[in-house]
C-alpha cells in the first residue's frame, strides 16, 4: 500500500516500500546517509532472521519437552495402574508392589 509523505522541499512523495524511502534519503541527504541507513536495515533484517530461526528452535524444544512428560507421566500412570490392580488383588504380593512402587521412584528421580 503506498503512503504519501513530504519532504521538506514541500514535495509529495509516494512511497511503496524501504526503496523508496532509501531514495528520498539519498536526494534530500545525500548518499552516505543513505547507505548508512541501507547498512543498518540489512544489519536489522539479519537479526530479525537469526531471532524467527531461534524462536523456531525453542518451539521445537518446547514441543520436544511437552511429549517427554506426556511420556514420563503415561509410564507414572501404568506403574499406579499396577499398584492399584495388586492393591485391590486377593493377595497381596509384596515383591510386585514394591517392583511398581520402585519403578515410579525411579522414574521420578530421573526427572528431577
Amino acid at each position: 500500500m503506498a503512503h504519501v509523505l513530504s519532504v521538506k522541499d514541500g514535495r509529495n512523495v509516494a512511497v511503496f516500500g524501504i526503496r523508496d524511502i532509501l531514495d528520498i534519503v539519498g536526494d534530500c541527504a545525500g548518499n552516505d546517509i543513505r547507505h548508512y541507513l541501507e547498512e543498518h536495515l540489512a544489519d536489522i533484517g539479519e537479526m530479525e532472521a537469526e531471532f524467527e530461526l531461534a524462536d523456531k528452535e525453542h518451539e521445537k524444544e518446547l514441543e520436544r519437552q511437552g511429549e517427554h512428560q506426556r511420556s514420563v507421566l503415561s509410564d507414572i500412570k501404568e506403574e499406579a495402574e499396577t499398584l492399584e490392580e495388586l492393591l485391590h488383588a486377593q493377595r497381596l504380593d509384596r515383591k510386585k508392589l514394591q517392583k511398581a512402587a520402585d519403578n515410579i521412584w525411579r522414574i521420578c528421580s530421573r526427572e528431577l
